[in-house]
């Protein structure tokens, strides 16, 4: 991962890199530090870095996934700690923990995707890393669990999405959720994709400051059929409709 900085002069430099064979604190050693997933918080002091590929002991079994927390502090970036799934002892084989993440402005909540479930942490400390587990949701429909979810959270970290993709038809969904005081309750209806082989919720999508717009792509779309296009949703009476 390189990590670079903006400066009045109108040039990027590159400020550190940070890699599998970077030491750090924590528990565990990962074999294989793929990383597809990065999410930086809004003052650019906290970083999450997603290795979904990553083993965690061989007894778990491949591709279980792990996420690295790393900080900045004094003009160094240091990865300070990693967190594996809680059930990893238990979860299915090629879990992939950590292939999407999404932090709300200040690093107190973040939203950790895998193929089965979406998992929650919060951290009242901003001072550290050591971040508490919250509450976990299972994705639904997904039998086969052939392809990763997707995440995003809101400013504050009281809403956040996850997206999906429906095995039977490949159309897909995406879900919102509203998160306090260690509650989850769905916000609206589950979201779909407009017809077959849209991809919706594994395309690219993210909630607005509110969490009450949604915009999201759909890639798999043939040109026959319109092609690749995105999406505005906006959330009201218990509802989301496509207003773009």
């Amino acid at each position: 991962v390189q990590i670079w900085k903006y400066d009045d002069s109108t040039l990027w430099t590159k400020e550190q890199e940070l890699s599998k064979t970077y030491s750090y604190t924590g528990n565990g050693d990962d074999e294989n530090w793929f990383v597809t997933s990065l999410w930086l918080n809004y003052d650019g002091t906290k970083l999450i870095i997603g290795a979904p590929n990553s083993y965690t002991t061989d007894s778990y079994g491949a591709e279980m996934g792990s996420v690295k927390l790393c900080d900045y502090d004094s003009g160094t970036w240091s990865i300070v700690n990693t967190i594996y799934a809680s059930d990893v002892d238990t979860a299915n084989n090629k879990l992939n923990f950590g292939c999407s993440i999404s932090l709300n402005n200040d690093a107190t909540k973040m939203i950790i995707g895998s193929k089965y479930k979406i998992y929650i942490y919060y951290n009242v400390d901003t001072s550290d890393w050591s971040y508490s587990e919250g509450p976990t949701t299972e994705i639904p429909n997904q039998t086969v669990h052939s392809s990763r979810s997707r995440v995003s959270m809101n400013y504050d970290g009281s809403v956040f999405a996850f997206g999906y993709m429906n095995d039977s038809d490949n159309k897909g969904s995406i879900q919102v959720w509203s998160y306090s005081s260690d509650n989850l309750n769905q916000k609206g209806s589950t979201i779909t994709g407009t017809q077959d082989e849209s991809n919706l919720g594994i395309s690219k999508f993210e909630l607005d400051i509110s969490g009450d717009y949604l915009v999201a792509g759909e890639y798999g779309i043939s040109a026959a059929n319109g092609g690749s296009k995105w999406g505005l949703w906006k959330y009201n009476n218990n509802s989301w409709t496509r207003t773009l």
